[in-house]
This record gives C-alpha cells, structure tokens and sequence, in this order.
C-alpha cells in the first residue's frame, strides 16, 4: 500500500493538508486496478447489470416526459 494512502493518521488536518496530489493517486489506482495480476474485488453490479439499470431508468424517465 501506498504511504499516505488509507491511514487514518494521514487524513488531512483541513483544507490541503496531505501531500498526496493527483497524479500520485493516479498513478496508485493503476497499479491496483490495471497492473496487478489479481485486482481488488469491487463491489456493485457487474457492468450487464448496470447497463439493464441505466436503460430501464433511461427508458422510464423518457415515458414520463
């Protein structure tokens, strides 16, 4: 795990106060999600499973107008 990330020691004391910027994040959630040869588990729908949702919210929004 990367320093700075997921401690609860190192959250911010205000506004800006981590040194952590936005490529370093970056560069951490690609390792964990494209590079690594078994990624995290993710919780939610699978990507059929929100497609269907999205389409049937899509589909119910346009009836109503």
């Amino acid at each position: 795990m990367m320093p700075g990330i997921g401690s609860s020691d190192n959250l911010p004391k205000g506004r800006g106060g981590t040194e952590t910027d936005g490529a370093e994040l970056t560069l951490f959630v690609w390792r964990e999600f494209c590079e690594c040869l078994q990624p995290p588990p993710i919780e939610g729908p699978t990507v059929p499973e929100a497609i269907a949702l999205l389409r049937k919210a899509m589909h119910l929004r346009l009836r109503a107008v």
